[in-house]
């Protein structure tokens, strides 16, 4: 399997942020900079009516869901 680059990776990212944006949720991702960092990297899905967080802190732990997670959760 190719190794998805980095823009393919932000095309893929911005798509799930407008099917996301269609279905009233919005995609947060997290705005850590350090690599080592528990939710460095990871996504968070909220809904944007009621701002209340659907997926992304189940362990208490916020924004850790994958772009895969995401792209998951709109083939639910």
């Amino acid at each position: 399997m190719k190794k998805e680059t980095d823009s393919e990776y932000k095309v893929r990212e911005n798509r799930m942020r407008r099917v996301l944006q269609r279905r009233g949720y919005r995609l947060m991702k997290s705005k850590r900079r350090d690599p080592r960092a528990y939710d460095f990297g990871g996504y968070m899905i909220i809904d944007a009516r009621t701002r209340c967080v659907v997926r992304g802190t189940e362990t208490g732990l916020s924004f850790e869901l994958s772009l895969d997670d995401v792209e998951a959760f709109t083939k639910e």
